[in-house]
């Protein structure tokens, strides 16, 4: 599936559980744990994440993105700018480890480049919607780059992420 497929795919799974009334009452979150998937579209980066609240307003998150194209291991810092009944309003930024392996695939220079990694940070602002008691999802727009081995000067793309966590 195209990258403009999935993000429209995305976007209305995204309203459809946004213009839901379906959801409860926002859970107290303050000081819990929650446990979950992620995605980041423009990197093909999939798998797991954990966030803790450690404020009303400031959370931390965990990612382990193993699953897809490119291999992600990193943190991201979140800010609540706006909290809502069933949904929060947030921005963040995060630094990350990342890897991609290209096989034993050669290229217009006659070499093999094998695995490459870098460090990668990113930015943005997103919507965590409650849809049950210890249940939220979050959809995100943010811009990531990431400086890779090789020589290469970094790659910059603009990202749809979606997550979805359980709350302990």
């Amino acid at each position: 599936m195209q990258f403009k497929s999935k993000l429209l795919v995305s976007s209305i799974i995204l309203g459809a559980l946004i213009g839901s009334s379906s959801a409860t009452a926002k859970p107290l979150k303050n000081g819990k744990f929650g446990v979950g998937l992620s995605t980041s579209g423009a990197f093909g980066s999939f798998g797991l994440s954990a966030k803790k609240e450690l404020t009303n307003e400031i959370s931390a998150e965990a990612i382990l993105g193993f699953l897809g194209t490119y291999t992600n291991f990193g943190a991201k810092g979140i800010y609540k700018f706006q909290k809502d009944a069933q949904y929060d309003l947030y921005g963040y930024g995060s630094l990350s480890y990342w890897s991609y392996d290209y096989g034993s695939r050669f290229y217009y220079d006659g070499r093999s480049y094998g695995k490459t990694t870098g460090i990668g940070f990113g930015a943005g602002a997103g919507i965590e919607y409650d849809v049950a008691k210890d249940i939220t999802v979050n959809g995100e727009l943010g811009f990531n780059a990431v400086n890779w081995d090789y020589g290469y000067s970094g790659m910059g793309v603009f990202n749809l992420g979606i997550a979805a966590h359980y709350w302990f």
